[in-house]
């Protein structure tokens, strides 16, 4: 489609939107910028039609051209409007601190920011109040976005290239993640801070045309929040399962259908002070790329935490070294039971690289002393991988298949014994 086609769509949507204020509530004074004056100021009046400048929550700013424009005003100050609509396929820059798109009240339509086919470039933009939207049909370059309530995204064309990306608070609109279209990602941080305790489901796959972003999964005050996959992937530099404020509250990713994969350089469940983080995911694959410390659980939420129905825990480290750190209590070498590996971090299938060496590091989230693995197998891919056990224990269902394990420093592999049964001869 090009640039005149998305102008034409831009215009009959646009049109559609103005003509259908929400009954009882006064429309939005809209004013169309003109350009008068050679003066690139916002609040230069001669650039609006009939002198009014568009500023408050009462008015809508129309901004067609298909030239670039950049309006000069900077600072920080918050800059609150009903909604700015760009079209045209000229680019338009605002250098206002943060825009906060935001309807007065008993006013019509809720705040909104819309992008025409020539894109648009702004620094942080701060949508204020239930119902407000973002809709792209161009580039979107911004700082940040941010939803302080429940609000929508509608990216019918271009890209977005957004440093910090917060998604719809609330129990509506846009509280979900889906197959938007990124740009400059490996910059960039994708996150969401929730008042309110529910599901965020994934209705797509977010697609990040260059680079690797960091998703932040994050609690507040309001509640639980569980982040659900429903299939679909993450393709992450890092991904960190944390909270602010209440300690009470935990953030969980889940996944509740079959298939979908994370693929990240590292993954960190929770903090030191904040544990009650967790993963739950069926049917799916984790595969982690990192150097350092890739896979890092902080979870003391034991009963909840779940990767063994069917899931793969895939480390194929850059350098070829890596450490994982799992939080599973070491529950003894004698004796072992199937119940040791119940609400306790277990993994089931882990695979290695080919030549990858991983180290085990650290302490038990329950209980005392260094951690252990305790998966159903460990597998070493092409002609095998090493294990560094530093101290640690290995403890395993089946037995392991191309895998060296370093026990200079100590630790033992531990095999669960399947139970010998008494056979009763009757003649």
């Amino acid at each position: 489609m090009n640039k005149q086609e998305l102008c034409a769509i831009f215009a009959l949507a646009a049109t559609i939107n103005s003509l259908h204020p929400f009954s009882g509530f006064c429309a939005a004074t809209n004013i169309n910028y003109i350009g008068g004056g050679g003066i690139k100021d916002w609040f230069y009046p001669a650039n609006w039609e009939g002198g009014i400048i568009p500023t408050g929550n009462t008015y809508q700013a129309t901004i067609a051209t298909d030239s670039d424009v950049t309006f000069t005003n900077g600072g920080t100050a918050l800059f609150i409007i009903n909604r700015i609509i760009t079209s045209g396929s000229g680019l338009v820059t605002l250098n206002f601190g943060t825009i906060q798109p935001k309807a007065g009240s008993g006013y019509t339509p809720s705040g909104a920011f819309i992008v025409g086919p020539g894109g648009a470039r702004v620094k942080n933009i701060s949508f204020g109040n239930t119902g407000a939207f973002l809709e792209t049909y161009g580039n979107l370059n911004a700082d940040s976005t941010r939803f302080d309530e429940h609000g929508f995204i509608y990216q019918r064309s271009g890209t977005l290239a957004i440093t910090t990306f917060r998604i719809a608070n609330g129990d509506n609109g846009s509280r979900y993640y889906t197959n938007w279209s990124f740009v400059n990602s490996s910059n960039m941080t994708l996150t969401a801070t929730w008042q309110r305790a529910g599901t965020i489901p994934f209705h797509g796959t977010p697609v990040f045309a260059d680079g690797r972003p960091k998703w932040q999964l994050v609690c507040h005050d309001g509640g639980h929040v569980y982040f659900d996959l429903r299939g679909h992937n993450i393709y992450a530099n890092a991904i960190e399962i944390t909270g602010t404020g209440s300690t009470n509250f935990f953030s969980a990713l889940i996944n509740t259908n079959a298939g979908g994969r994370v693929d990240a350089n590292a993954i960190t469940i929770g903090t030191a002070t904040r544990q009650g983080h967790y993963l739950s995911c069926r049917d799916f694959t984790i595969t982690l790329g990192g150097s350092g410390t890739v896979y890092y659980n902080y979870s003391t939420n034991a009963n909840l935490f779940c990767l063994t129905n069917n899931t793969v825990l895939v480390l194929c480290p850059t350098g070829g070294t890596a450490s994982i750190h799992t939080g599973s209590q070491d529950r003894g070498g004698d004796g072992v039971t199937a119940e040791d590996w119940e609400d306790n971090f277990a993994l089931d299938r882990i695979q290695l690289a080919e030549g990858a060496s991983i180290t085990l590091v650290g302490n038990a989230n329950i209980g005392s002393g260094t951690n252990a693995v305790y998966a159903t197998t460990l597998e070493g891919l092409g002609t095998g991988a090493t294990v560094v056990l530093n101290n640690h224990n290995v403890y395993l269902k089946t037995a392991s298949l191309n895998v060296f394990f370093n026990t200079s420093g100590g630790g033992q592999v531990i095999l669960l014994k399947k139970p010998v049964g008494t056979v009763l001869m009757i003649r």
